[in-house]
């Protein structure tokens, strides 16, 4: 088989197998790129150049591979890592697919804005939920793929401001069902007097677009949720 027609076969939307804390990648492969994690609102996204009989998936692999074999609607990398074509439209998991967390979002209102209408498109995310592969029901704080206590936020709200480098960006709260309006409410009082931040947003999901959306907290930090 020539090498056109296994890099034809890589076209579409592949997972990894997911490791033990439940976390994947996402690989999206089309005429000129290579995406990895796409939709992913925390974690890497790389974008590469398409280059015909290799496949980049940092940072598994630091260097283009040519070590590559798809068998069915399997994608083998350098006899190790491993991904499986999904056809089947699961958006929603995608934008957390290397998290920690499990996030089953709120559905939008007519108040909620798609990102294109945010002026400032600088965000920085919170996740709370429960934790992927749990028996229990607890609720947690995740940055950066890392589990983290209230008193984490402000230091990590100066991080982010060093890291959109000294600009202003909007703190962007992604809240699994399970979080209650009072555990949203005391990140929004924590990290509301902060200078350095625009806006606090809550994701919520579009389900007729099948797209993420936000909605603004008011600087009174009183918010709709439940």
């Amino acid at each position: 088989m020539s090498c056109r027609n296994e890099s034809d076969k890589l076209m579409g939307h592949w997972h990894s197998v997911p490791n033990n804390s439940g976390e994947y990648y996402t690989l999206d492969f089309n005429d000129s790129l290579q995406t990895l994690n796409k939709l992913g609102t925390i974690g890497l996204k790389e974008e590469f150049k398409r280059v015909e009989g290799e496949v980049f998936l940092y940072p598994l692999t630091f260097e283009p591979t040519s070590d590559y074999q798809i068998s069915n609607d399997t994608l083998t990398i350098d006899g190790q890592y491993k991904f499986v074509r999904i056809v089947e439209d699961l958006k929603m998991g995608d934008y957390y697919s290397s998290s920690r967390i499990a996030i089953n979002l709120k559905q939008s209102t007519t108040m909620s804005l798609p990102i294109e209408s945010l002026n400032n498109k600088r965000l920085s995310p919170i996740l709370v939920g429960p934790a992927k592969k749990t028996l229990d029901d607890s609720v947690y704080m995740e940055v950066n793929d890392v589990f983290i206590e209230k008193v984490d936020l402000i230091e990590y709200a100066h991080r982010e401001h060093d890291k959109w480098y000294g600009a202003k960006f909007n703190m962007v709260i992604h809240a699994d069902s399970m979080a209650s309006k009072r555990r949203i409410e005391d990140i929004i009082a924590i990290v509301e007097p902060l200078d350095c931040i625009d806006n606090i947003l809550i994701s919520s999901y579009n389900y007729e677009m099948d797209r993420m959306e936000f909605d603004k907290i008011e600087t009174d930090g009183n918010i709709s949720y439940e």
